[in-house]
């Protein structure tokens, strides 16, 4: 089992059931310059010039692998049974009633950091179906639905990830990538190749024995904050 870090807004479109599939740019370990060459059947093959050598690149994540989503979260004084989710929570909320007949309010613990989530923290499991190489700026409108972008006809509507047209709903994710992966070199204009990664969600009892562990070498698990 393999760590997969989400922000919160991907988190809640992940619980509403819309995201289907996470980007993520390629990066070279060793700093060299990535080539792209084709197979015989014209897909993509990626690798680091190093000198005179051409190292393979390998996806963080491959079909079959069961990843365990970290996310921000927080806990009551180290307490281990009971953890809270900012996902779970509007903007701006402060707290909340710990029974339904809002006998008990509580204040939110401090939030953490998703790199600091323990392994039995988390909630939600995500099972690999697909992994592929692509440039970010070929999304199709699909794609974008798969990501958790839902074009909308009610102009009324004003939630998170909604938009009136195809258009708006490209320059969102746009904007929404820029944000996250500009300022490390992985800007949309730039048009990067990125591992394009397509999951499903999955109940932790259907995780096998052979899956079930941390990630070796104490791998935080690939960003997607």
């Amino acid at each position: 089992m393999k760590p997969i870090i989400m922000s919160t807004e991907d988190v809640r479109v992940l619980l509403d059931g819309r995201k289907t599939t996470v980007r993520m740019p390629i990066r070279t370990p060793h700093g060299g310059a990535l080539e792209v060459h084709a197979d015989i059947a014209g897909v993509p093959r990626l690798c680091e010039r190093c000198g005179d050598r051409c190292r393979g690149l390998t996806p963080p994540y491959e079909i079959g692998d069961v990843l365990w989503v970290r996310e921000t979260w927080g806990d009551y004084g180290g307490c281990t049974s009971y953890y809270v989710y900012r996902a779970d929570y509007p903007y701006g909320a402060k707290g909340y009633w710990h029974e339904k007949e809002h006998i008990n309010w509580c204040d939110f613990p401090k939030w953490n950091s998703p790199v600091t989530m323990p392994r039995e923290a988390t909630r939600l499991f995500l099972r690999v179906k697909d992994v592929r190489v692509e440039r970010v700026r070929d999304i199709s409108n699909a794609d974008r639905l798969a990501e958790g972008i839902r074009l909308i006809a009610n102009s009324a509507n004003d939630l998170l990830n909604d938009y009136k047209t195809a258009e708006m709903g490209r320059e969102a994710f746009k904007a929404r990538w820029d944000a996250r992966n500009a300022k490390r070199g992985y800007g949309w204009d730039s048009n990067p190749w990125v591992w394009v990664i397509e999951f499903e969600r999955t109940p932790s009892g259907a995780i096998g024995p052979e899956q079930d562990g941390t990630a070796p070498n104490g791998d935080k698990g690939a960003t997607h904050e």
